[in-house]
């Protein structure tokens, strides 16, 4: 059991973190992965909080957050409707580092409903506004009303975003993330694609990076809530994205000698990464947290300043691995958050 406290340890304990964002069952076995200097986890559902407990019980050494995720799903709880004191009560005594109340969806134009969540956490000791948000909010007009109600509230939030695919891939939306980080505004964004490093890169209190593409976004109600059944993806280093594993295996076939396909992770310890294409999933995982850890530990070590430029350039030379890639019989598809990330 673990022990219980009413005394969270703060938000801004999370400074830097890269988090690794599951549902209980994929989380457990990515314990010894992420509970690292720089690492921890989100675990996310209904049943986050029973896993959570179990971890800090056996010792768990870094970061554990618990999301209850109402925010999804085609029955979402929606912003105006009020917390559960239960959900809130239970991370309390857990001392979690920061409180994630169980939030609903802020709908586009719904400044009624973000209102009330910035008001209702600021209430609660230690917590972070989840907001959870249409990525209408992220540009224009719904950008010009979302900054200057987080600068009055005046405490950090908690963002995820709505999107079919991932959502800062858009460069408007990308542009309006980091519109927010550069207000000064406490920010950690949950559910993320590998652009979690970058948000960190670029001033965010910690992200948290999703085990799989149905935790990596916010789905929109017209386009379901995720394909349990997708096709796992891998994380190719040298290109900093997502492939799906039958994809890699056959770009690393093309060219075996090629030095941008073997992978240092603690995982995979110089392998190659056409390895991955029949390892069990939770080895797939376990490669991807690791290896983005790593990135995060390389970022670490430049000055604060200097990180938007150094994510900027790994950006491109990640750019330009794909590209040369592409030159071969096997095209890997560059992700737009790779370019977009060099022109904000």
């Amino acid at each position: 059991m673990a022990q219980l406290t009413t005394n969270p340890r703060g938000p801004l304990t999370l400074t830097g973190s890269l988090l690794t964002q599951a549902e209980p069952s994929e989380a457990l076995p990515l314990a010894a992965v992420t509970g690292q200097p720089g690492g921890g986890l989100v675990v996310s559902g209904r049943d986050a909080l029973q896993l959570v407990e179990h971890l800090k019980g056996r010792g768990y050494p870094a970061p554990l957050l618990a999301d209850r995720q109402r925010y999804k799903g085609n029955r979402r709880k929606l912003a105006s409707q009020p917390f559960d004191a239960d959900w809130i009560g239970r991370q309390q005594r857990l001392g979690l580092p920061a409180i994630i109340p169980d939030a609903g969806y802020v709908a586009q134009g719904d400044l009624a409903g973000l209102r009330l969540v910035l008001q209702r956490s600021a209430q609660i000791p230690g917590a972070v506004a989840l907001l959870a948000l249409a990525n209408w909010w992220m540009h224009s007009q719904g950008l010009n009303l979302l900054v200057p109600e987080l600068r009055a509230a005046g405490m950090p939030v908690a963002l995820v975003l709505e999107h079919p695919k991932d959502p800062l891939s858009v460069d408007r939306v990308l542009r309006g993330t980091v519109a927010v980080l550069r207000a000064s505004i406490t920010m950690l964004m949950l559910r993320c694609d590998p652009s979690a490093v970058g948000l960190l890169a670029n001033g965010a209190l910690a992200a948290a990076y999703g085990t799989r593409t149905s935790i990596r976004h916010l789905y929109p109600v017209s386009a379901g809530g995720g394909n349990s059944k997708a096709r796992e993806s891998a994380l190719w280093p040298a290109g900093m994205a997502l492939h799906y594993r039958d994809l890699l295996y056959d770009a690393v076939s093309a060219s075996p000698a090629d030095p941008c396909w073997a992978c240092s992770c603690p995982v995979c310890a110089g392998q190659r990464l056409d390895r991955l294409d029949m390892a069990p999933l939770d080895e797939v995982r376990a490669h991807n947290s690791a290896s983005l850890l790593g990135i995060r530990a390389a970022m670490a070590a430049i000055a604060p300043a200097s990180r938007p430029q150094w994510w900027a350039r790994r950006c491109r030379d990640a750019q330009l691995a794909h590209a040369a890639a592409g030159a071969g019989p096997v095209a890997l598809t560059c992700p737009r958050s790779l370019i977009g990330w060099q022109q904000v």
